[in-house]
Order: C-alpha cells, then sequence, then structure tokens
C-alpha cells in the first residue's frame, strides 16, 4: 500500500532536526510525533535568525514543545516507514524525499507530479494542538491533504 508522509524542521549548523513527523497509509492509519528538542545545540546567529522566523511565519512549533524524546526521533521514524505493507511513501518536497531516503524505503516526490494544491490554504481540517496558530504548517495536515488530493486524482508512480 502507499502511504503519505510529511516533515517539519529545525535547521542548525546545516543539519536537519526533525520536529514533527506525520504518516497516514490508504486506509488512514496514522503515525504523528512531535519531538522534543535534543539536549544541546550549538547555534549560531544565522541559524537562530532562520529557525526564528521558521517559527514565527511557518510551523510554529516552539523549540521546547513535544512528547517524544529527540534521541528517539530516527528509530520512530524508521519503524513508521518500514511496514512490510507499505511499497511507497509519497512526499511534497525534494529535501524530505533525500531525508526518507536515508531510511532505505522507495520515496516519491509528488510535488512536481501535476497535483496541484496549497497546502497553507487548508485552515479548517485536521491539526495537531502544538503549532502556535491554526494556519501554521503541520504535517499532520499535509498527510491527509495529500491522501485526499492523490484519491482525487491519482498518480501512475511506478513502485520500483
Amino acid at each position: 500500500m502507499a502511504a503519505f508522509a510529511d516533515l517539519q524542521f529545525y535547521r542548525i549548523n546545516g543539519r536537519y532536526l526533525v520536529k514533527e513527523f506525520a504518516l497516514v497509509t490508504e486506509e488512514s492509519q496514522v503515525v504523528h510525533y512531535v519531538f522534543a528538542p535534543p539536549p544541546i545545540i550549538d547555534w549560531n546567529h544565522d541559524d537562530l535568525k532562520n529557525n526564528d522566523w521558521v517559527y514565527h511565519y511557518h510551523h510554529g512549533l516552539h523549540w521546547f514543545s513535544g512528547f517524544v524524546p529527540y534521541q528517539e526521533t530516527l528509530k520512530k521514524i524508521a519503524n513508521s516507514l518500514k511496514r512490510n505493507d507499505i511499497f511507497v511513501i509519497y512526499v511534497k518536497g525534494y529535501e524530505k524525499m533525500k531525508f526518507l531516503e536515508k531510511f532505505d524505503v522507495n520515496v516519491q516526490n509528488i510535488e512536481n507530479c501535476g497535483l496541484v494544491y496549497k497546502i497553507k490554504d487548508v485552515r479548517n481540517g485536521i491539526s495537531c494542538l502544538h503549532h502556535r496558530e491554526k494556519n501554521n504548517v503541520c504535517a499532520l495536515r499535509n498527510v491527509f491533504h495529500m491522501k485526499n488530493c492523490m484519491s482525487l486524482a491519482p498518480l501512475s508512480v511506478d513502485p520500483r
């Protein structure tokens, strides 16, 4: 079966730190995590400036929010992606695709596949409670929106 995944990040010293991960299968099985911050981070001025913008104008996830210890991030994501019944994972965005490919799974970027929608336009759908404002980008809302859009306009993607 296919699944839809989304991640929200902070970027520190050129590395992506996953703050939120969501996955929904075609059968609407849901996985959703908001990760607590790692214990020690060496922020530089550019990181502070960029991540302040990300917090205020993009995902709105406070640095200290989260319910899963950060050291479990990769394990939780890997367990979600590597289920035997999932043969393809759809994501929107090249960087997210590259990040998930590190888990040795079949990931397809649907950003340029003719599926036209703007995720931020969905303001009355499912959303988690960790975001600063209702219209912030939410990985949970995004995966449901991708799933709904794909059911209206399915893609023909070779599952490898």
